[in-house]
């Protein structure tokens, strides 16, 4: 078997985009915050209403 050709990789490119990918990543960032900031309310609201609900529809059935 031959040997593969030794790869070279161009990390200029990465340094002459630098700006859009700082700009990504900042967003990337910001975007898990804002949704992380709505989820949890949001689960910890539906988690105590289904708890609620639950103890609630287990007093109906035993006639409390």
């Amino acid at each position: 078997m031959r040997a593969l050709p030794a790869m070279t990789l161009d990390w200029s490119v990465v340094w002459q985009h630098r700006d859009a990918l700082i700009a990504g990543t900042a967003t990337t960032f910001l975007l898990t915050i804002a949704t992380m900031a709505i989820a949890v309310p949001c689960g910890v609201i539906r988690a105590l209403a289904t708890r609620n609900w639950a103890r609630g529809a287990v007093a109906e059935c035993n006639g409390v």
